[in-house]
């Protein structure tokens, strides 16, 4: 699937599937860090994408799914998102990146899912989609 420009993602869905109509797909984010100038450091980031879900599902469970590392050995803090009733199953991972221009971005990778089994059945695509990554 081609890039989002409306998003500036990246999303990814099984073939025979789009972004809207897939069990569970996977999308990867780059957030300029002059962007978003108030948020100090990747800490900031997690807590202010982990109330944004908060506000949407104030249900929401949120757990700690511990940490990955890509192939260039970044480490990327990972959250996983249970919803209280209705709702997507996600897990997102967090890390930081410096182009080679000097740039520098907040990395997200999230894996969303319409049930508890299609994000269970993806979760391993999720994880080789992550730690592949360069």
């Amino acid at each position: 699937m081609p890039n989002s420009l409306q998003y500036k993602a990246n999303a990814q869905a099984p073939n025979e599937y789009t972004f809207s109509n897939a069990e569970a797909v996977i999308y990867a984010k780059a957030v300029y860090k002059p962007e978003i100038p108030e948020t100090k450091n990747l800490a900031q980031f997690i807590e202010d994408d982990k109330a944004s879900f908060l506000s949407n599902d104030p249900g929401l469970v949120v757990i700690d799914a511990g940490t990955m590392h890509d192939k260039k050995g970044r480490h990327y803090k990972t959250l996983e998102f249970k919803p209280s009733a209705d709702g997507n199953w996600e897990q997102s991972a967090y890390s930081e990146e410096v182009d080679g221009d000097k740039n520098e971005y907040y990395l997200v990778f999230v894996l969303s899912a319409r049930s508890e089994s299609g994000y269970k059945a993806t979760l391993g695509v999720f994880r080789e989609f992550i730690t592949s990554y360069e």
